[in-house]
């Protein structure tokens, strides 16, 4: 049982050591994601769609648990889409971190091959593997059959993309100034070569 104790006691001196070294990286831009009202309005219609589908299906399955189960497994599938959503980004000295409401996405800066603002045409060029419905946002696994390549895509809104290559995936992102956040990342980079 002590030994117990010390190994705890342990644990959470590094815990706070972690903890403590995290806060002190120094934070050098940081933007939060807001959401446009055609989101929200999608947003809202994927809640009402579940809603008037657990009616109908409760009209029609006259006291049969099917509407129940369906309406629970959309509600929570919904749920952890929308925990998933991007809400802001910060770029310290080390990384580039992707903050969602249950997930946090960490692009270190030594990892960044390339970072470059794409062009409003190019948007319509991925198609969604695995994607968020337009619940909260744009976000998910998206695959280009153009570049034969493979995309995650973290954003709010469909103007002022960042694309960011790393060696072993690509990640498209939406800030409000995208040549601004370039040239953060760039002479942050620099800075630490």
């Amino acid at each position: 049982m002590i030994k117990q104790v010390s190994n705890i006691k342990r644990y959470l001196v590094l815990l706070k050591k972690r903890y403590n070294s995290r806060e002190k990286e120094d934070i050098i831009y940081r933007e939060r994601l807001t959401l446009p009202i055609g989101i929200i309005f999608i947003s809202l219609a994927w809640v009402l769609l579940i809603v008037a589908g657990y009616f109908v299906l409760d009209h029609f399955s006259s006291g049969n648990y099917l509407s129940g189960w369906l309406i629970f497994t959309a509600s929570a599938v919904l749920l952890l889409i929308g925990l998933s959503a991007p809400h802001s980004i910060v770029v310290s000295n080390r990384n580039i971190i992707l903050h969602g409401y249950i997930d946090m996405i960490q692009i270190p800066l030594e990892d960044v091959i390339e970072i470059n603002a794409i062009p409003l045409e190019k948007h319509k060029n991925y198609f969604p593997i695995f994607w968020s419905f337009g619940f909260l946002g744009i976000y998910g696994f998206y695959y280009s059959f153009k570049n034969k390549q493979s995309y995650r895509i973290y954003t709010t809104r469909k103007k002022n993309w960042v694309q960011i290559t790393t060696a072993n995936q690509r990640y498209i992102i939406n800030v409000k100034n995208p040549e601004a956040f370039v040239n953060v990342v760039h002479e942050t980079t620099e800075k630490n070569s």
